[in-house]
């Protein structure tokens, strides 16, 4: 019995995983590339889907290696009082979108990024007026197995169990 046990929490381990969306190949591929409130970049990452990461107003951003850290290295590059408009269009829907963190190059405490989720699939970074900016190098998901899968395997061990008692 104990090794169903031990099983099942495997198993829910094995679900709730995280992944990681790293653009620096898209990012090195649209190397120059300016993002503004007519021409959006959309990012096609293989297994997920689309990323379209876009802007309103006069804000600009473009990809190059402004922020490094520690080596060279391509990102999106985010200037202060600036807001980048992030769209997770991907095959699978998000569990949650507040359980999404970034990863950036040269982000301090006093740049002042905040975020606000717009939608289900939306987020939007801000960044304050405090710092000299930073660049957007990935995007990072935390996945948390829906309760009804979790009851489902729990259900199929316990009958496992079950007739394993009986056959013995």
């Amino acid at each position: 019995m104990k090794k169903y046990i031990i099983g099942f929490f495997g198993l829910l381990a094995a679900h709730a995983s995280a992944f990681t969306l790293d653009f620096a190949f898209d990012f090195i591929a649209n190397n120059g590339a300016t993002i503004n409130s007519s021409t959006p970049l959309t990012v096609s990452v293989p297994g997920y889907g689309n990323v379209i990461f876009s802007t309103t107003g006069a804000n600009t951003f473009t990809v190059n290696s402004t922020y490094t850290s520690p080596s060279s290295s391509i990102s999106l590059a985010i200037l202060p009082t600036r807001s980048l408009t992030i769209e997770f269009a991907g095959a699978y829907a998000l569990v949650d979108i507040r359980d999404v963190s970034f990863g950036y190059n040269n982000l301090s405490g006093g740049d002042g990024l905040t975020y606000s989720y717009d939608n289900a699939n939306t987020i939007t970074l801000n960044m304050g007026s405090g710092g000299n900016g930073a660049g957007l190098r990935d995007v990072s998901f935390t996945t948390v197995p829906e309760p009804s899968t979790a009851v489902l395997g729990a259900t199929g061990l316990l009958a496992l169990a079950l007739r394993r008692r009986r056959l013995a």
